[in-house]
């Protein structure tokens, strides 16, 4: 904004002004060669003033009029000081000098200027110097960014919001690439920013393999939001369960996945203690001791007809000692004479006895005294070979896990010292994993969504009642193997 006034005799030709521009890049100069370049300059949708030296405009087309609230007499009449923010005047007026004295000087900059109303706003200022009519002035190209400004400042305030809130959050490329994450994302997983954005879901998620990432965010494409539960694995190997709320965006032509994942490992915790209290408060389980599962394949234990167990006992007895182990955990159990003979088997776990199914039928032979043998019959092999078998040679209560992902507890029937047979009961969640349960679902050939929603569905079992179990079924093991050698003493005459 400026002007020195001079001789028109003693103008630069137009060769000096381009060597000028060439040895003084920051001073760009031009000419107004005739009115007609000047009624376009007077039209042009950018607000352009041309001023003196001292900043008073001397030319203002109309959109400078407009936007700075003056009729095209009143912006002539004006000063610089009334239309910069006066915090500014000192900034801009001293740009203003250099660049009238053709010294280095930033040609575009951002100031605030002042409406005839008073209103403030954030100009873009581009200026620079051009003869005018016989004087040398100050042309200046506003711009009103105040909106865009104002963005810039929400997106920054957003992006500190991000930064400072305890919920991890994520941005995902449809490949399930990591594009930008917030701090909370790097302390809850241990990794730095650098690290986090040059991996996938899939390195976090143990239950968000690659190979699924293509069918999983089509199905996401279509929900657009999408809540759930999954784990996220730390850097040093901890697994923590996390409820995530992924989002879908489409912004300028290009797909995103923006996810907030939130902890919730105090929750899981708080959960499993009510549902402990639930689980004796309501009784849930209630066991009929006298009609038992009877799967497709019919009672396996019409096979055993001279056992010591069974005879000794009898299954009556046998089941009312059983309903009261069942009657805690509500899972399985089975009691073996010495030879694997069934004296008793009652799955009420709905995951054994999906599987127990699946596997007899593996065996593909309607004969049980053959399927048994055959080998197919996954859940008869675990259990006996197993399990039973190692805790009869052992004499010694044994724990392992079966094919089917749960836990077994087997303890010996001993009589006189000797082991007559063995009790086994089945406790433990089924797994969740979706590799896991479809390599069960491979190996036992069921369909896998099926065997999800049966995994689903299974409630965990409080500790202290899977201890209590334990201990119920070795006292049990110690009755039966009483009652067996009473069974065995010689009769008094």
């Amino acid at each position: 904004m400026g002007s020195k006034r001079i001789n028109k005799s003693s103008l630069p030709r137009r060769e000096k002004i381009l060597q000028r521009q060439t040895k003084k890049p920051y001073q760009t100069t031009i000419e107004f060669p005739d009115e007609t370049f000047q009624d376009v300059v007077r039209n042009w949708h950018d607000p352009i003033l041309i001023t003196n030296e001292k900043g008073k405009p001397f030319f203002a087309n109309k959109s400078a009029c407009k936007l700075l609230g003056y009729s095209q007499k009143e912006i002539l009449n004006i000063t610089a000081k009334d239309i910069i923010a006066h915090d500014k005047f000192s900034e801009v007026n001293a740009l203003l000098k250099k660049r009238m004295r053709g010294e280095k000087a930033p040609f575009c900059y951002e100031t605030v200027l002042r409406r005839k109303d008073q209103t403030a706003f954030i100009a873009e200022i581009t200026a620079q110097t051009v003869p005018w009519k016989g004087v040398i002035a100050d042309m200046i190209v506003l711009r009103d960014i105040t909106d865009s400004k104002k963005q810039e400042e929400q997106s920054r305030l957003f992006k500190f919001c991000m930064d400072s809130s305890v919920v991890s959050t994520f941005l995902m490329s449809p490949q399930g690439a990591f594009l930008d994450v917030n701090k909370q994302a790097c302390l809850s997983l241990g990794y730095t920013k650098k690290e986090l954005t040059s991996m996938s879901v899939w390195d976090i998620d143990p239950g968000h393999p690659k190979k699924i990432r293509r069918g999983r965010w089509n199905i996401f494409r279509k929900q657009k939001r999408m809540t759930f539960e999954t784990n996220h694995r730390r850097k040093d190997g901890i697994i923590f369960p996390v409820e995530v709320t992924n989002h879908y965006l489409d912004y300028q032509g290009k797909e995103y996945e923006f996810a907030f994942a939130v902890d919730i490992t105090a929750r899981k915790k708080a959960e499993k203690t009510f549902r402990d209290i639930e689980w004796i408060v309501k009784k849930r389980f209630k066991v009929n001791k006298n009609k038992s599962y009877q799967p497709f394949y019919d009672d396996i234990t019409k096979l055993n007809r001279t056992g010591l167990i069974i005879n000794s006992v009898n299954k009556k007895n046998l089941r009312d000692i059983a309903a009261g182990i069942l009657y805690l955990l509500d899972s399985s159990i089975a009691i073996y004479e010495l030879n694997g003979n069934y004296a008793l088997r009652m799955f009420n776990s709905q995951w054994c006895r999906a599987l127990d199914q699946a596997s007899r039928k593996l065996a593909k032979i309607k004969d049980n005294k053959a399927a048994l043998l055959k080998g197919k019959w996954l859940c008869h092999d675990c259990w006996w070979k197993d399990n039973a078998k190692i805790c009869i040679s052992s004499k010694k209560p044994f724990s392992t896990v079966c094919v089917g992902g749960i836990h077994l507890y087997s303890v010996p029937i001993l009589a006189k010292n000797e082991v007559v047979g063995v009790i086994i009961i089945s406790y433990g969640d089924p797994p969740k994993d979706p590799e896991k349960l479809q390599a069960l679902a491979d190996k036992f050939r069921v369909n896998i969504y099926e065997l999800m929603e049966t995994s689903r569905q299974y409630e965990s079992r409080p500790q202290f009642l899977i201890d209590i179990a334990k201990e119920k079924i070795r006292s049990s093991a110690r009755l039966i193997g009483t009652i067996v050698e009473t069974n065995l003493a010689p009769k008094k005459r």
